[in-house]
Parts: C-alpha cells; structure tokens; sequence
C-alpha cells in the first residue's frame, strides 16, 4: 500500500496548503518543511505522505513521481 502523492499546491497561508492531488482536493500541513514552508506558493508541486507536505518538488521532478506512483498503483502512464 502506497500513502504517498504528489500534489500541486492551489492557495496557501504559509502554515497549510490546499493542493490538488488525484481526483480531488485536500488541505495539508506544512509543518514537516520547516522553514521551507513560507516559501511555498501556488503552482508549485509537493510531495505529499501520510497527509503532510513533505518535500517541495520542482515540476520535472512532479511528473516523473506521478508516473512511477501512477504505475506502482497498476494505472499505467498516461
């Protein structure tokens, strides 16, 4: 079972996101990026896991985790 994701973010505040990941939205905490959470902002991609934001990923790095999470889950590439 996979608990990872990759989201893109859609508004934040600094101390939470709302990001769009999957079929959905979801509000995380940026609490696990520490200072990095501040510099946070909208388009930009996350590593999502167990429901927090956990690393920031630039766009490169976005589609290629989409791609093996999307496999990894029997779903193929697009």
């Amino acid at each position: 079972m996979c608990v990872s994701r990759v989201g893109q973010v859609r508004t934040t505040d600094g101390a939470m996101a709302v990001v769009t990941s999957g079929d959905g939205e979801l509000a995380v905490p940026l609490v696990a990026l520490g200072d990095e959470a501040r510099l946070v902002e909208a388009g930009e991609w996350l590593l999502l896991h167990t429901g927090l934001a956990v690393r920031r990923l630039d766009a490169r790095e976005a589609t290629d985790l989409l791609a093996v999470l999307d496999d990894r889950r029997g779903g193929g590439a697009p």
